[in-house]
This record gives structure tokens, sequence and C-alpha cells, in this order.
């Protein structure tokens, strides 16, 4: 008994030192948030640090830890058998006993510490090899003292999404719980907690090279003439990076074949996130009115264009009396969406209600809230038509049903030929205020058209309207409904 009482003044005693020395020096949450962001990327077996360089921590918006990767381990780790690791492959302890249940693998063993201190341990795994739970629970001599226990969620990519801690008691107004929250995107972690966030940065130094490289975000436009437009010089050459090389060749070799004849005047590329395809900002030589530059918003990827939207146009050069031409900048914003504004007298006037979004899977897609889209695709809904007779007195003419932007109908008759009819056609948002519509791309151009509207005018252009009259490439158009 004497034994034991003096084992229990021991034990005592030393839980007060302890509690003593964390009175000394505590965690600050800057620093329990960093210990945090280890937690997760040891659960996640470090995984995410395969082909990284380096790690930044930055909390509240500021850098608060800079580490290098290619020194974090005493040895060179190999990334893919740790990759490939499963149950089967897995090392196992030889003081453990193993079992397996619905697709997981049970490890259980005991571990005994000083003063009679025994811990019964248990860890649940995932057919990867991840840790879905883990438990120990504390016991000295035969009495019970506590429970420790972690347990995982991970997205589909085994990566672990949310992770639940709790110590348990006999008294249970003692237990503690805690829980970290980490979300992916691209080469970013965000890890959460009652301690507030962290957003860890995994940088290979190849893509820190390759963001040298990119168009930063935001991107203002209106800005960029500002300083650039008069002069070049090394710090605008910094500051926006162009495509050049190769690069440049491959996608002007896009824009010849999807977009443009002309070459492009420049391309930037933008820095999107590191999203699954390549994002360009274009500035070329409208093909039909030479007056205008066109910038344009271009997805691409693995070489094909999957996306292109013109967001703005600019004079560059005299424009015609009777052009239909507004005049408008840009502001490409850091969560890729684009804002339009009016120009007047060379001085941004107001910004518009039309904008662009760009999205994870690289569509680009109007920002306008849906009600606002279904009214604006209403407004194009009735019934077009166009005659003309060119000097050879054959008709061409238009009869074009448009009950949606996606579902459009054409009777054309070309030079006085029969009719052809198309239909389930679609048409695409040029800028706020015009279409294009496809009908017969075996025409190439002769097989487009162009409807434009112009307060409660609408006028239509293309090159099939163009031929009927050469100098006349606009006519307006009679709206009706159905």
């Amino acid at each position: 008994m004497r034994v034991i009482l003096i084992f229990f003044m021991f034990l005592s005693s030393a839980v007060r030192c302890i509690s003593q020395e964390s009175q000394i020096y505590s965690l600050s949450k800057k620093e329990k948030l960093s210990t945090e962001a280890y937690e997760v990327f040891r659960t996640n077996k470090f995984l995410n640090f395969k082909d990284k360089d380096s790690l930044i921590e930055n909390i509240e918006g500021s850098v608060y830890k800079k580490t290098n990767l290619n020194t974090f381990f005493q040895y060179k780790k190999d990334w893919e058998k740790i990759q490939k690791e499963d149950t089967a492959s897995y090392a196992k302890k030889d003081n453990a006993k193993y079992a397996y249940k619905n697709n997981a693998m049970i490890e259980t063993y005991l571990e005994f510490g000083s003063y009679n201190v025994r811990k019964e341990i248990k860890t649940v795994y995932n057919p990867k090899s991840f840790v879905l739970f883990h438990e120990k629970k504390y016991f000295v001599g035969e009495n019970y003292n506590r429970t420790e226990s972690i347990v995982n969620e991970y997205d589909n990519q085994n990566r672990v999404i949310k992770t639940i801690k709790r110590t348990e008691y006999s008294k249970k107004e003692n237990n503690e719980e805690s829980i970290i929250t980490a979300k992916y995107e691209n080469n970013t972690v965000t890890i959460s907690s009652k301690n507030g966030t962290i957003v860890c940065e995994l940088i290979s130094n190849k893509n820190l090279l390759e963001k040298e490289s990119l168009l930063a975000l935001p991107f203002d436009y209106y800005k960029y003439m500002e300083e650039c437009y008069l002069e070049e010089n090394a710090k605008c050459n910094e500051k926006y990076p162009r495509v050049k090389g190769n690069e440049l060749k491959s996608i002007t070799n896009i824009i010849h074949a999807k977009i443009n004849k002309n070459n492009p005047n420049v391309v930037y590329r933008i820095d999107n996130g590191g999203l699954p395809f390549q994002t360009y900002l274009v500035n070329i030589r409208d093909e039909k009115e030479d007056y205008f530059l066109n910038h344009l918003i271009l997805n691409v990827k693995d070489q094909e264009l999957i996306s292109k939207q013109l967001i703005a146009t600019e004079a560059d050069g005299e424009v015609p009396e009777d052009a239909n031409y507004s005049a408008k900048s840009f502001v490409i914003n850091k969560d890729l969406t684009i804002s339009i504004f009016e120009m007047q007298f060379s001085k941004i006037y107001k910004k518009l209600n039309e904008g662009y979004k760009i999205t994870p899977e690289g569509k680009i897609i109007s920002s306008k809230t849906r009600s606002e889209n279904r009214r604006e695709a209403n407004s194009w809904s009735g019934r077009y038509t166009f005659k003309r007779t060119n000097k050879d007195e054959l008709v061409t003419s238009f009869s074009i049903d448009i009950k949606s932007l996606d579902d459009i109908a054409i009777v054309y008759i070309g030079d006085g030929e029969k009719p052809e009819l198309y239909k389930n056609l679609k048409a695409e948002n040029m800028a706020e205020d015009k279409i294009k519509i496809v009908f017969n791309k075996k025409y190439n151009e002769l097989g487009i058209i162009y409807i434009q509207k112009n307060d409660k005018q609408y006028i239509i252009s293309g090159e099939s309207i163009a031929n009927i009259n050469p100098g006349n490439d606009e006519y307006p158009l009679k709206k009706g409904n159905f």
C-alpha cells in the first residue's frame, strides 16, 4: 500500500511539474496551425511533397514560414513505392495482431511505459494503407485513465479532408474534441481549425520558373495601356510577359484554324491557378473590319481550343461614322471573372452589366444571374426576315426563327437557289448585343451570319450578306413574333 501511495505521489508531482513547464511556454496559434499542417501532410504520407521543392505557409495573408522540401527528410523518399503501398505490402509489426473486415485492415497491439502505464492501441487502415482510425487507451496498472482517438475522412484521391481528434475521460465533462479540415486546390492546401486558417503552397522550381512567364492577376487592361502603350521597356516586359517561341507558333496555328487568319498582335498566357488547361489573352486585328482590334480569351488543352470569348473591341485606325461601335475595357480578376467597362473619351465611364467567368472545366460563361441570362435570351426570341436582290436579279434571303439561343431554325435561299432548311442551331454570344450563328460549316465563312441589336433595330451581317452588294455588308432585319 505504501508503494502505491509513493507511486501516486510521484505521478502527481510529475504532472504538476509538467503543468508548471507548460505555463512557462505554450504554442502560439500560428505555431499550432503550422503543427496541424504537418499532421495533415503526415496523414497523407507526405505525398503532397512529391515533385515539390518548397512549402510556403501563409497565415492571415502573410508568409509565416518557408521550408526547403529537398532537405526536409533525412533520406530520399521513394514516392513511387509509397504511392503503390497497400495493406498487403504494408510493413507489419512483429508484436501486432492483424484482422481484415469490410475491405479494411485492423492492427492491434500493446505498448508499455514507465510507472506501470499500459496502452492498448488499435489502428484501422483503408486498402491503400491510409489511417482511417487510430485509438490509444491508457491504463495505469488496472485503472483506466483515458482514450485518445483520431478519425480521418478522405477524398477520392486518398487525401485527408477532415480529422477529428478526441480525448475521452471517465468523467465526460472533461472530454476534449478538435476538428481539422483540409481543402485542396491545385498546388494549394488550405487547413482550418479553431486556431484559424493556414494556406500552404507547394511549389516546384520548374513551376516557379513557368509562373514568372505568366500574366499575373488581376490584370487591368486600362492600367496596362496607361503604363506600357507608348513605350516598351524591361519593367513592362517583366510585369506583362508575352508568349514567345514555339508556344506562340502553336497558339497562332490554333487562331488561324479556328478564329482569324491574321497573326495576333500580342498573346499573354494568364496565371489561371494551375487549372488543367492554358488560358490566353489574345489581341488580334479583326479579319472583317481591320480598323478594330479584338481582345479574346482562349482556353487550350493538349493544343486544342476548348473555348473562346470576345471580351472587348478597340478602335485602332479611322472608324467609319456609321460603324456600330462601343469602346470597352476590361479587368481579368483573380477569381477568373472578367469585368467589362464602358469607355468615353479614353476614360473609364462605368461598369457594364456584362461579364464572364472561366470555369474549372475551361468553359467561359456569362457571369450574369440566371434571371438576367434568361431575360437576355428571351429578348432575342422572334422571327427575323431578310431579302435582297443582287445586280444579276438573284434573290438571297433568310428566315430566322429564334425560340431560344439554343433552338434556332433558318430557311436560307442563296442567289436564287432552292431553299435550304437548317434546324437545331445554336447561337454564340459575341458581345452583349451581338450573336453569331453557324448554319452550314461546309460553306466556311459563307455559312455564318451575325445578328446585332442596336436599340430596337436588328442588323444582319456576314460574308453571305456582303456578297449581295459588295461594299454593303450590313442590312436591317425585320423582326416579328411567332
